[in-house]
C-alpha cells in the first residue's frame, strides 16, 4: 500500500484544521520519501522519512496527553494509522538493510555514503515503534532484531551486543518467537571477540542455540555443524579443550549414523577434532590424515563449502603437526581452488588466506605473508570500512609482519590506527586494544622514541590493573615489558627495581617452579650479568636451573640456555676453568638433545663457538700467570 494512502483515513475529533494541517504535512513528506525511495535516492528518502518520524510520535504524543486530560486511562491511544507507517518504512528499512545482513562482508557497497544515516532510521523507527506500540510489541520486536544485524554488520558492536541483549531479555517469555536463535548466534560471534566474561556468555548463547536446533532440527542437521564448531573455538580460546572433545566428538557419531563417514561435514569434524587432539598432546592423529587425503583427492579442482573447510582444516592439521612440505601442497591447492571457485572477498576465500598467512610467517617468510596480508586488508575495506572490527583485526596481523620486517614507521602507523579504531568500537579496557598498545610500544622502543613508548606500557599496565588488579599474571607480565621499556631508556635502577618487584610478585602467584616466573627469573639474571652483578645473577641461575633440570630435564633446550648462562656468570666471577668445564658439559648435553630433536644445530654452534672463545683465554692466561686452579 502507497503511504500517502494510509493518511486519507484518518480522522481526528479534536481541531479540524489542526488534523488537516498535520495530515497534510505529514503527507507531504511521505510523498517526497516515495518518489525518493523509487528514484533511489537513498539518502533523500531517508531524511524525508527521519522528518516523518519526528511528525508521527510528536503527534502520537499529543493523542497521548489529550487522553490523559480527559481521563480516559482505560482506553488505548488508537495507533492504526502510526502502525501501517512505521510498518512502511520498516520496509524500506529492510530493503536498504537486507543487503547488509545477507553479506555482512559487503556493507560498503551499498550506499556508502549512507551507512550512518541508514544506522539513524532503523533506531529512530525502532524508537517510534516502542513509543507508540510498546517495547513489547511484535513490531518492535522485529525493528530490535533488525538493528542488531545492521550494528553488527557495520562495525558498531558495542552497541550491538547492548541492543541485542535487550532484545533477548524482552522476548525470553516467549521462546517461539522467530529469530531468536539468529540474534543469538550473532550476538555470540561479537562476544567471542571480546574478553573472557564476554566468551563465556558466547558459549552459553551457542550452547542454547546448539541445544534449541537439535530439538527442532533433530541431532543431525548442516546449520548445527558451525555452531558445534564454533564453541569448540570458544572453549579452545578459554583453554578448555578437554571439554570441547566430547562435543566434537558426539556430533561425530551422530553424523555419521545419519550421513555416512565420508560426508564431508563428518569429514570436517574429524579433522577438527585431530586438531583438538594435537594441542591436548595425543599420538592418534596420523589416520585421521591418511583418511582425509584420500577422501579429499576425490574432490578435485571442484568446490563446495563443506569440501573447501575439510581441505582448510586438514592444512591446519598438518602445521600443527610441523608437516611442512604437505602442508605447503596443501596451502597451493586451497589458494587456486579459492581463486578459481569464489570472489575475492568472500568469507571462506578470506578465511583461507588468513591461514595461509599465519603459516607463512612461521616459516618466517614474512615478505610473502605480508602481501597477503594486505591483500585481505584491502578486500576488507572495501567492504567492511576502516573502523570494523575484523577490519581492524587484519590491520594488526599486517603491522605484526611489517614490525618482523623491521619497517617499524610504518607498523606504527598502521597499529596507531588500529588502536584508535578498537578505542572506539571495542572500548579502551578490552583486551584486543590493550594487545595494540603493547604492541605499538614495543614498535616504539625499536624506533628510539622511550619516552612515548613508556607512556604507552604505562596506559597498559593501568588498565590491566583496573581489570584484574595487581596481582594478576596479565598485570604483572605488562608491568615486566614496562620495566623492560625503562631499562631501554637508560634508567637501569628503577627498571631494575621494578622488575625484581615483579618477578617476586610472579614467583607468589604462579609459584617459583611455573614456566613462566622460571622464564622470568632467567631474564632478570642475565639483566643483573648486564651491569656486573654475577654473584647475584649466579645464586639466581643456580635456582632457575636446579628447577628446570627438574621439571624440564637437563637436556631440555630451556634448561640448557640457563646452564649456559651459569657459565658467563662464572666467567664474569674470575672461574674461568670452572667456566669452560661447565660449557663443556652444555654441548656434551646438546648433542645428545640434538639426536632426540630437543635443540637445532644452531643452538649448539653458539654453545660451541663460547667454548672455544672461553677456551682460548684460559689458554692465553695460563701462559702469561701458569695454571688455573
Amino acid at each position: 500500500m502507497e503511504l500517502q494512502g494510509i493518511l486519507s483515513r484518518r480522522n481526528g475529533d479534536g481541531d479540524a484544521a489542526d488534523g488537516q494541517l498535520e495530515a497534510e504535512v505529514l503527507h507531504g513528506y511521505i510523498s517526497l520519501a516515495d518518489g525518493m525511495r523509487r528514484s533511489g535516492d537513498v539518502k533523500g528518502a531517508i531524511s524525508s522519512y527521519m522528518e516523518v518520524l519526528e511528525l508521527l510520535v510528536a503527534g502520537f504524543m499529543e493523542k497521548k496527553a489529550e487522553n490523559e486530560e480527559q481521563k480516559l486511562e482505560t482506553e488505548k491511544v488508537d495507533t492504526t494509522t502510526e502502525r501501517e507507517i512505521l510498518s512502511q518504512m520498516h520496509q524500506f528499512c529492510d530493503e536498504i538493510v537486507g543487503p547488509l545482513l545477507n553479506e555482512v562482508y559487503t556493507p560498503h557497497k551499498v550506499h556508502p555514503q549512507t551507512i550512518d544515516e541508514i544506522r539513524a532510521l532503523c533506531a529512530s523507527v525502532l524508537q517510534a515503534r516502542s513509543t507508540i506500540l510498546g517495547l513489547l510489541h511484535d513490531d518492535s520486536i522485529a525493528s530490535r532484531r533488525s538493528l542488531v544485524g545492521l550494528l553488527y554488520a557495520t562495525g558498531q558492536w558495542t552497541d550491538a551486543i547492548q541492543l541485542g541483549r535487550a532484545y533477548l531479555g524482552s522476548i525470553d517469555s516467549e521462546p517461539s518467537l522467530s529469530g531468536r536463535p539468529e540474534t543469538k548466534k550473532l550476538l555470540a560471534t561479537m562476544l567471542s571477540f571480546y574478553d573472557q566474561p564476554q566468551k563465556e556468555e558466547a558459549l552459553r548463547l551457542l550452547q542454547e542455540v546448539l541445544q534449541s536446533q537439535s530439538l527442532n532440527s533433530g541431532p543431525v542437521h548442516t546449520r548445527m555443524v558451525d555452531n558445534t564448531l564454533l564453541i569448540v573455538d570458544l572453549l579452545e580460546q578459554l583453554d578448555r579443550r578437554e571439554e570441547a572433545l566430547p562435543i566434537i566428538d558426539a556430533w561425530i557419531a551422530d553424523a555419521e549414523a545419519a550421513l555416512g563417514s565420508t560426508h564431508r561435514l563428518v569429514l570436517l569434524c574429524k579433522l577438527r577434532r585431530g586438531l583438538l587432539l594435537v594441542k591436548l598432546g595425543r599420538d592418534e592423529v596420523r589416520p585421521i590424515l591418511d583418511d582425509a587425503k584420500e577422501q579429499l583427492r576425490e574432490e578435485g579442482t571442484t568446490s563446495n563449502r563443506p569440501a573447501l573447510l575439510a581441505k582448510l582444516a586438514r592444512a591446519r592439521l598438518l602445521v600443527a603437526l610441523e608437516e611442512v612440505d604437505e602442508a605447503e601442497a596443501a596451502f597451493e591447492d586451497l589458494v587456486e581452488l579459492v581463486s578459481q571457485t569464489l570472489p575475492e572477498g568472500h568469507p571462506d576465500a578470506l578465511k583461507v588466506h588468513e591461514e595461509h598467512a599465519s603459516f607463512l610467517q612461521s616459516l618466517g617468510e614474512v615478505e610473502q605473508a605480508l602481501g597477503v596480508r594486505e591483500q585481505i586488508s584491502t578486500c576488507l575495506r572495501n567492504s567492511l570500512g576502516q573502523k570494523h572490527p575484523l577490519m581492524l583485526r587484519a590491520l594488526f596481523e599486517q603491522a605484526s609482519c611489517l614490525g618482523a620486517l623491521g619497517r617499524f614507521t610504518d607498523a606504527r602507523s598502521l597499529l596507531e590506527d588500529v588502536a584508535d579504531g578498537y578505542g572506539q568500537v571495542l572500548g579502551r579496557k578490552n583486551g584486543r586494544f590493550i594487545e595494540v598498545l603493547q604492541a605499538l610500544s614495543l614498535v616504539l622502543v625499536q624506533l628510539g622514541e622511550l619516552i612515548r613508548a613508556r607512556k604507552v606500557q604505562e596506559q597498559v599496565v593501568d588498565v590491566l590493573t583496573g581489570k584484574h588488579g595487581l596481582n594478576d599474571e596479565r598485570t604483572i607480565a605488562a608491568t615486566l615489558t614496562l620495566a623492560s621499556v625503562i631499562w631501554s631508556s637508560g634508567m637501569e635502577t628503577e627498571a631494575l627495581a621494578m622488575e625484581t618487584r615483579a618477578m617476586n610478585l610472579q614467583r607468589e602467584v604462579l609459584g617459583e617452579k611455573h614456566p613462566t616466573t622460571l622464564q622470568t627469573m632467567h631474564n632478570h639474571a642475565v639483566t643483573l650479568q648486564s651491569i656486573g652483578r654475577y654473584s647475584n645473577s649466579l645464586v639466581l641461575l643456580q635456582e632457575v636451573y636446579a628447577a628446570r633440570k627438574e621439571v624440564l630435564g637437563e637436556g631440555h633446550a630451556h634448561t640448557l640456555a640457563t646452564h649456559f648462562s651459569l657459565a658467563i656468570s662464572q666467567e664474569g666471577l674470575g672461574r674461568n676453568k670452572e667456566a669452560v668445564e661447565t660449557v663443556q658439559a652444555v654441548v656434551a648435553l646438546a648433542e645428545k638433545s640434538l639426536e632426540l630433536g630437543e635443540v637445532t644445530e644452531e643452538e649448539i654452534e653458539e654453545y660451541r663457538v663460547a667454548l672455544t672463545e672461553m677456551r682460548k683465554e684460559v689458554e692465553l692466561f695460563e701462559k702469561k700467570f701458569g695454571s688455573l686452579q
